[in-house]
């Protein structure tokens, strides 16, 4: 039995303790060999070789040694020799590269991803503000240690007739799901672990799959991974494995379990979630399969009252049976 969703809570980079104890250290080393230069301009003027140091010990003590000329020669002053002069400046700019260091988290060390812009999901327009690394290998993107994702991908893939028809595909799919469009289909099944259904996709795939033969390649791929249910009927208490109702606000809960690890999110069987995710601008890639047919009636993806909305092709495929398999997904403006 399933328990109701709890939110993600995605740790914070370790790197921003460093950055911060760096870039403090650098504020100190500034500040003292600020009043060591003036405490020796001080002195210089003044032609008394003891007061080109009273002032950085009196204020910063210790900083004398480091970050001011030592006198040396007549005891007119005349003659400075930089003995420990240059040691402050050094150390100052050592904790200026550490403190410059964190800007290399999006860099890549491994030459494994390569980094690019991409739209922040909250928000429409949607504008470039994040930098993450791409291509998503496993449905999600890596920092530059390769250990924890910054945004996985929520997408979602619909068979579309020629004149825009969604539902019911097995009724106008005919000889068009050839070998290519099921070799993609395998390969955005090894991509997805996590399952988004609404109320009538989760009670007609619980009442199917589960009785499913053991060597159906897509049974085998829906039972077992998780699953979040967006309903306001439903009770808690779902009975397919690893099935959770989601509490709470949809796109929010969407946003943070991008934020978790693990591989791609996909929704499925549930043409309205897919509408209301991507004009919210939680879905990143909307993938339409459409076959060289018109299917007449039928529910459409989208609604005469829809917004009017730019979209980018990011992806695109045409099989031998005729079938166009594009990819989209929100235009930044």
């Amino acid at each position: 039995m399933a328990a109701a969703a709890n939110r993600p809570d995605p740790t914070r980079p370790r790197w921003t303790v460093a950055f911060t104890l760096s870039l403090s250290l650098f504020g100190l080393l500034l500040f003292a060999e600020t009043i060591a230069a003036l405490s020796w301009l001080d002195g210089a003027l003044t032609a008394a070789p003891e007061s080109r140091v009273i002032g950085a010990m009196t204020f910063f003590p210790g900083s004398s040694l480091l970050c001011t000329p030592s006198a040396s020669g007549s005891d007119s002053g005349s003659s400075l020799s930089m003995n420990y002069g240059w040691i402050c400046p050094a150390i100052s700019f050592i904790a200026f590269v550490l403190a410059a260091q964190p800007w290399q988290i999006f860099h890549n060390r491994d030459g494994e991803h390569d980094c690019e812009l991409v739209p922040d999901p909250l928000r429409i327009p949607v504008p470039f503000t994040q930098k993450l690394c791409s291509p998503p290998s496993q449905g999600h993107t890596l920092w530059s240690n390769g250990k924890r994702p910054i945004m996985r991908t929520l997408s979602a893939g619909l068979f579309m007739s020629l004149d825009g028809v969604v539902e019911a595909p097995n009724l106008w799919q005919f000889d068009s799901f050839d070998d290519e469009l099921g070799q993609q289909m395998e390969e955005m099944m090894g991509r997805i672990d996590t399952a988004i259904l609404g109320r009538i996709g989760y009670q007609e795939w619980s009442e199917y799959w589960p009785k499913a033969a053991d060597d159906d390649p897509f049974g085998g791929f829906i039972n077992p991974i998780q699953k979040f249910v967006a309903s306001r009927t439903l009770a808690a208490d779902l009975q397919w494995q690893n099935s959770t109702l989601i509490v709470g606000d949809l796109a929010t809960f969407l946003v943070e379990l991008k934020n978790t690890e693990g591989g791609e999110i996909a929704v499925f069987s549930s043409i309205s979630l897919v509408r209301q995710l991507l004009f919210a601008g939680v879905l990143d890639v909307l993938t339409v399969m459409i076959h060289p047919v018109i299917a007449g009636v039928g529910r459409h993806l989208f609604e005469p009252t829809d917004p009017t909305t730019r979209l980018e092709l990011v992806d695109s495929t045409i099989t031998s049976n005729g079938n166009a398999v594009l990819s989209y997904r929100l235009r930044s403006v």
